[in-house]
């Protein structure tokens, strides 16, 4: 009666184990749920080796794992969101709200080109650019004028179809694109697209 208990917790408490690893999947791009879910699939296996010793030292190593990975995964999660709220907040560079077919149509009426900036919330570059670069009084003068300024975090709503189309592998991900949607100029990352870069590039597509 008592193994059965005992079972009955194990199973419970391996389906709420499952159940967050699934959350950090839908909620974080980042890899943190899957390894929870391979965490947790080595912990069932280890559990039926029959030699005790090894089965309880690799069931241990297990879940010492998986509780780092929950640890850092929820950290992580957190850290993103109060990302997420920093990249939503308005600049002195103003973003349009417009969906990318609509400012491709602006774009043609106007004779300015997209700037897009693609972003993550976890990435370091993205945020410095954003509480350095695009706060700029002086960038934001040029920006405004030279483009029609886009920002997508490549996981999410339209960032994550365009991700695609345009082939965003890394970020910080810069691109200039005409009326038609073809890329004109993909900014090099290699330097940091500081101040001074930002203007220069603006002046050059200034009518």
């Amino acid at each position: 009666m008592l193994n059965k208990k005992i079972k009955k917790r194990v199973v419970v408490i391996l389906i709420a184990l499952l159940t967050y690893a699934i959350f950090l999947i839908l909620k974080n791009p980042q890899p943190y749920g899957k390894l929870a879910i391979l965490a947790i699939t080595l912990l069932v296996v280890f559990s039926f080796i029959k030699k005790r010793i090894i089965r309880n030292s690799l069931m241990s190593i297990s879940l010492i794992a998986l509780s780092l990975i929950f640890i850092i995964g929820t950290r992580s999660l957190l850290f993103n969101a109060t990302n997420q709220e920093l990249f939503n907040q308005e600049t002195p560079v103003k973003f349009s709200k417009l969906t990318f077919e609509k400012a491709l149509q602006f774009s043609k009426e106007t004779n300015k080109p997209l700037f897009i900036d693609f972003y993550t919330v976890w990435c370091g570059p993205c945020i410095q650019f954003h509480k350095e670069v695009l706060t700029d009084k002086s960038v934001a003068n040029k920006m405004n004028k030279a483009f029609i300024n886009l920002k997508y975090n490549i996981y999410e709503g339209e960032g994550n179809a365009l991700r695609e189309k345009y082939e965003v592998s890394y970020v910080p991900r810069f691109v200039i694109i005409n009326d038609l949607g073809e890329i004109i100029e993909d900014i090099n990352t290699d330097s940091i697209l500081n101040k001074e870069r930002m203007i220069k590039i603006s002046n050059n597509y200034l009518k």
